[in-house]
């Protein structure tokens, strides 16, 4: 490997003194340049150099246009650092944003009339698509015959929790005389958020793996109240349509802790209905299960902030699940 000579350099009196050495002319500039093992036309360089700011010494100040210029360097500097900081503390604002709260909260925040802020830039501000900003969509309003079925599916969905879309569809048309195909179920059972439970394939092989955690529960006697906390999402029928109810119950001595209804499946609910409970009381474990509201990250940072990463009850479980 054939190594580079690193470049020679002079400091400031080494070239004042060779240069006032050919200003003497005792010596030409080439015998000077052997003296000291230099390049003669560097040597003239740092003669036409020394020359060309000599008139400069004899200057009591800076002039008035180089102080103007020295002044909007600094201010330019300053903006650039201003700059810098307000691109990245946007970016910042924006990622904890879009992880804090729901895409119809941020809607809210849009100001249509505001003439500093055009609406595609409050778009981009709070991540949100630009076109659901101009339409809103329609309002679903459900019919009093697909109240009528939902309830229906319920309770054959009750009844036998193991029963799929299809099988539902069979039992509405054989039992209950109706004219309704296995999409139109299908869809209502997930307006409803219901479906079929059995063991499914690649169990192991989860999108939300990493936020799994091990069972705790095992051969583990529950004696005392707030040893261990159950919770659990669950529909519940109403006169005129239907909504979510999530519970959180000490398992001791079955006593509600604090619960919440929503009319949608959003996770908001489920993060404030929790944050209520850990502010009265702490447990050791909670007890969930693979479901998403309990191994997306904001979930499992509230349970990081309220009960510690070491603690045991940051571990939401997969192997076990109570029926409210």
């Amino acid at each position: 490997m054939v190594s580079m000579n690193k470049r020679n350099q002079y400091n400031p009196e080494f070239k004042s003194k060779v240069v006032l050495e050919v200003l003497r002319e005792e010596f030409t500039v080439n015998e000077i340049a052997a003296k000291y093992e230099l390049s003669p036309v560097m040597v003239s360089r740092w003669k036409a150099e020394f020359l060309e700011k000599v008139p400069k010494v004899f200057k009591r100040g800076a002039s008035s246009t180089e102080k103007e210029l020295e002044t909007e360097k600094e201010r330019v500097a300053q903006l650039e650092r201003k700059i810098g900081q307000l691109t990245y503390e946007v970016d910042w604002l924006k990622k904890n944003l879009k992880n804090s709260t729901s895409e119809n909260v941020r809607k809210e925040l849009v100001e249509k009339n505001n003439p500093q802020i055009c609406l595609k830039r409050q778009a981009e501000l709070l991540t949100v698509n630009r076109t659901s900003l101009y339409r809103k969509p329609p309002s679903r309003k459900i019919s009093d015959l697909d109240l009528y079925i939902m309830r229906l599916i319920d309770e054959l969905h009750t009844a036998d929790p193991s029963w799929g879309y299809r099988t539902i569809t069979s039992c509405l048309q054989k039992q209950y005389g109706l004219l309704i195909n296995h999409k139109k179920v299908r869809r209502l059972m997930w307006i409803m958020g219901i479906y079929a439970i059995y063991p499914k394939p690649n169990l192991s092989k989860l999108y939300h793996a990493q936020y799994i955690k091990p069972y705790l529960l095992r051969n583990v006697a529950i004696t005392r109240a707030n040893q261990v906390w159950g919770v659990d999402i669950t529909y519940v029928r109403m006169r005129k349509g239907f909504m979510y109810l999530f519970v959180v119950i000490d398992w001791y001595s079955r006593y509600i802790v604090d619960y919440e209804l929503s009319s949608t499946l959003e996770k908001e609910f489920v993060i404030h209905c929790l944050k209520r409970a850990l502010a009265r009381q702490k447990p050791e474990i909670i007890n969930s299960d693979q479901g998403g509201h309990f191994t997306c990250p904001a979930y499992i940072e509230l349970l990081s902030l309220w009960m510690g990463k070491g603690a045991a009850g940051i571990m939401p479980v997969q192997n076990d699940s109570f029926v409210v």
